[in-house]
Parts: C-alpha cells; structure tokens; sequence
C-alpha cells in the first residue's frame, strides 16, 4: 500500500495503526489473568468465566484484567464463591 495511511489491522482485539514510522497503539481489550503469589498478572484468556474456571482447577484464588500494562483486581474466591472486588 502507498500513502500516508499504510494499514490498519486487528491484532487479538487491539487496534494497531500505522502512519509512517509512527505507531500509534490503540489498547480497548480485556485481558483476563491471574494473580501469582507476587501478585502478578499472568495472562489466561479472553473472557473472565475461562479465566475464572482456569484459576479454579489449577488453585487461584484472584483473577483480575489487564488493559494494555496495567493491572487491576477483577474478582477474589471465598469460601468456594466468587465475590466482585
């Protein structure tokens, strides 16, 4: 492609825009992950019932989100229940 505008394409929901050199990276997605013991987020899925079904069989007890690097507490498992944070 010629011109300013080179290509505007969808990578695992994240707008990516290409003007000359310049990348301008547009985050709007969710990630959904799981909290370690270090208080990391480690990326799982999509959507938050994977992440909270995989964070039930392998142990965790905090799953939370991700938009681009930040991390925020999504929800916490008590008493066999899974309370909104």
């Amino acid at each position: 492609m010629h011109g300013c505008k080179q290509a505007v394409r969808l990578e695992r929901g994240n707008l990516i825009y290409k003007r000359h050199k310049l990348k301008l990276i547009i985050m709007k997605t969710k990630i959904y992950g799981v909290f370690d013991s270090n208080d990391c987020l480690i990326d799982i899925s999509l959507s938050e019932t994977a992440t909270k079904r995989y964070a039930t069989i392998n142990g965790y007890d905090k799953i939370g989100y991700r938009i681009g690097y930040n991390a925020f507490y999504c929800a916490e498992k008590t008493n066999g229940k899974w309370l909104i944070l």
